[in-house]
């Protein structure tokens, strides 16, 4: 399963930071089940697709890009695993890029149609930002 698991997060990981770059918030809820249990950078909990896009919506037009990092894979059964690890966000300000380094873990569940997201879990990653 490792080797899938991995194949899987690579894939979905990749899909997500390309939705994410192109701001196709649409497409990147799509990655999610209908009902997730979604944290990302502001306080509330998300726990149906409609308000994860319109929490996607909301971001900063400076967000451009988000870089993974080859995340630490953990089994949750034959239908589902956790990929924790690291991802950069690139935030264009007035002085250039800013690298904004989080802590994320997503939980992937295969459906019907395939895998999605059903976990979501974003938090700021203390101590110094990670580098491009």
């Amino acid at each position: 399963m490792t080797n899938e698991f991995s194949a899987v997060a690579r894939h979905m990981q990749d899909r997500w930071a390309e939705a994410f770059a192109r701001k196709d918030w649409s497409g990147l809820a799509s990655l999610y089940t209908e009902r997730p249990a979604f944290y990302g950078s502001t306080p509330e909990l998300h726990t149906d697709r409609s308000a994860v896009l319109a929490y996607l919506k909301a971001l900063p037009a400076s967000l451009s890009d988000a870089r993974y990092a080859t995340p630490d894979l953990l089994s949750l059964g034959p239908e589902c695993f956790a990929a924790s690890g690291d991802v950069v966000f690139i935030n264009h300000g007035p002085s250039g890029e800013l690298p904004l380094a989080f802590r994320m873990t997503q939980v992937f569940v295969r459906d019907g149609s395939g895998w999605r997201i059903a976990v979501h879990h974003a938090s700021a990653k203390p101590g110094p930002l990670l580098g491009p």
